[in-house]
Order: structure tokens, then sequence, then C-alpha cells
């Protein structure tokens, strides 16, 4: 198996099974699409196999995410997903 894949099944087993947004039950069988990253892979890639850039979603929220933060950014629930956004952008550029 692949890094990634085993992160997100250490993931699996540690979590409750619910979303980190909406605390909707994502069900019992794994898929990849309840894993978001915070930071996309492909422009920080320190982050692909970083658990702390993994948030538990549903696809719906997934889908949001990678489509359309823009309007998230003012939704209360959102908020330490920005947050934790920004901490991880100065942790993978070194700013500490």
């Amino acid at each position: 198996m692949g890094a990634q894949l085993d992160m997100f099944i250490a993931i699996w087993r540690a979590s409750d099974r619910r979303s980190q947004i909406s605390g909707a039950y994502l069900g019992a069988d794994m898929c990849a699409w309840m894993f978001s990253h915070v930071l996309p892979k492909s422009t920080y890639p320190a982050g692909k196999c970083d658990p702390e850039n993994i948030v538990m979603m549903t696809l719906d929220e997934h889908m949001a995410w990678e489509h359309r933060q823009s309007k998230l950014v003012d939704k209360e629930k959102w908020h330490w997903v920005f947050e934790l956004k920004e901490r991880l952008k100065k942790k993978y550029n070194g700013v500490c």
C-alpha cells in the first residue's frame, strides 16, 4: 500500500467516522473522498501524507472545499479549517 492510503487507513481507524465539518456520519466503509487535503497536494507536496493536512468530510463538503472555498469563508463551521490552512502554509513554507 502507498503512504497516502496507509495514512487514510490510520485516520479512519482512529476516527468516529463522522465529518469534522458537519458531524454527519460518513458510513461504515472508507472511501478516499472522505479525506480532504486542506492544502492541495499539487502545491504543497509535503502535505500529501501529513495527517494534520487532512480533514474528514462528506462528499458535498469535499467538493465545496475543492471548488467553492470563497463561499465557505464566512460560514462559522468552516472557520477552523481556514485557520488550519493558514497554519499549515506557515509550516510547509518554513515560517514558524
